[in-house]
């Protein structure tokens, strides 16, 4: 099977070589229910090459029942129910927000790439006027808003203003981006008290959901168990928005909307409570033990809701990494982790944070999965340490001027959006 997956390959390397002398692959690969089953087992980066081959391949690999069904052949592969994430998704600490940066766990830095949403809305934009700014990322894909450039005159930046009633979904992995244009909320109108949340789970379904809270509503201290949340939800499946009015939680449970909580497993988690994106209300949050210290979350990813917790901040390279049963009934100690060993060896200053625990596919010689800790240090550097093995390898060096902002962690789908 090896020895033919491997001449496959080399057909595919050399037809792309050589494409302008076939018209047709009918030659190469002609049924093609057997294509579709060997084009399933290829990585996502050797598909995107394979749309180069002929129109025949581009429209079967373009279609969006195979990316959906791609994405359940990479779990099935590594017999896992989410797929692996390759890399975080890194903001620039800057006053623009149009870019982001996907830097790899892996040695290979062709794998680091920049993605800018302006080079893909040439159809939405045709003068230039409009700057695409980056608010979050969810499983692979990316959710952006628009504003007038400063270059743009006064008066012409009133009128854009008025347009700029979208959100803009990206697939990087692709190159494709959506504009979704908001359920009558324009830039006039109180658009900053709207938070826009991104849900997406690929290994579920190729659908995403857009969730619009409403900022003020959800902030207030004074509100009566009877006043309730505006929130809105856009289906990519109905490609519609849809609005509800949702009991908040109790008063000793008050959520803080802003743009950093995490989401995973169709939920959005603060610190006491969660909202179920299926269900469409508030839940609580299973209480820590008193014993474990203070905590923050790290989510974003497939797998349960991580969080962190830290008994002596005077010694915070040393903490505790919970877990969140799949029942929501409590938390499970996972690790103790010790990094004052680390810290001497990459010569650390300032423990910042830790930004995400994150699981890779085992080695060829090996059955367990690896578990790595991304870890902020000096707001400059991310270290990723393995817990298995007790390695470290810093995975980004800045310059220390800007500490970047995680937004993230970067999962390749073929999805179509």
């Amino acid at each position: 099977i090896q020895i033919q997956f491997l001449f496959f390959i080399i057909i595919i390397k050399t037809m792309h070589k050589h494409r302008h002398r076939h018209s047709s692959c009918d030659g190469v690969v002609g049924d093609e229910d057997l294509l579709t089953e060997i084009l399933l087992r290829l990585p996502v980066k050797d598909l995107l090459r394979c749309k180069c081959v002929c129109q025949k391949w581009k429209s079967l690999i373009s279609e969006p029942q195979f990316g959906y069904l791609h994405t359940l052949a990479l779990c099935r592969k590594h017999n896992n129910p989410y797929l692996y994430p390759s890399g975080i998704i890194m903001r620039p600490f800057s006053l623009s927000l149009q870019k982001v940066n996907m830097i790899p766990f892996s040695n290979n830095t062709n794998n680091r790439f920049n993605h800018r949403l302006d080079v893909h809305n040439k159809l939405f934009d045709r003068h230039g006027e409009l700057g695409y700014y980056f608010l979050r990322s969810c499983n692979g894909l990316f959710l952006w808003k628009s504003n007038p450039l400063k270059k743009v005159r006064a008066s012409r930046r009133r009128e854009l203003v008025q347009q700029c009633s979208s959100f803009y979904v990206s697939n990087p992995t692709t190159g494709h981006c959506v504009r979704i244009d908001r359920f009558g909320h324009d830039g006039s109108n109180n658009a900053s008290c709207w938070i826009p949340y991104l849900a997406f789970e690929p290994w579920k379904s190729p659908h995403y959901k857009i969730i619009f809270f409403n900022k003020v509503a959800g902030e207030r201290k004074d509100h009566p168990l009877t006043s309730k949340i505006p929130v809105s939800v856009y289906s990519s499946e109905t490609g519609s928005w849809s609005k509800h009015d949702v009991l908040p939680p109790s008063p000793n449970n008050d959520i803080d909307i802003h743009y950093d909580e995490p989401y995973c497993n169709g939920a959005i988690y603060w610190n006491s409570v969660y909202f179920d994106i299926d269900e469409l209300c508030f839940k609580n949050l299973p209480t820590f033990p008193l014993t474990a210290g203070q905590h923050y979350f790290v989510g974003g990813w497939g797998r349960n809701l991580h969080s962190i917790t830290v008994k002596n901040y005077e010694d915070d390279w040393k903490f505790d990494i919970w877990e969140l049963k799949e029942d929501y009934s409590g938390w499970i100690l996972r690790f103790h982790v010790d990094l004052t060993t680390l810290q001497k060896d990459i010569q650390a200053y300032t423990f910042h944070r830790v930004l995400g625990v994150v699981c890779q596919p085992p080695n060829e010689d090996e059955e367990e999965e690896s578990v790595l800790v991304m870890i902020f240090v000096d707001f400059k550097r991310i270290v990723s340490y393995n817990l298995k093995n007790r390695r470290s390898r810093i995975i980004h060096q800045g310059d220390g001027r800007f500490a970047p902002i995680f937004r993230g962690l970067y999962i390749e789908t073929l999805i179509s959006i």
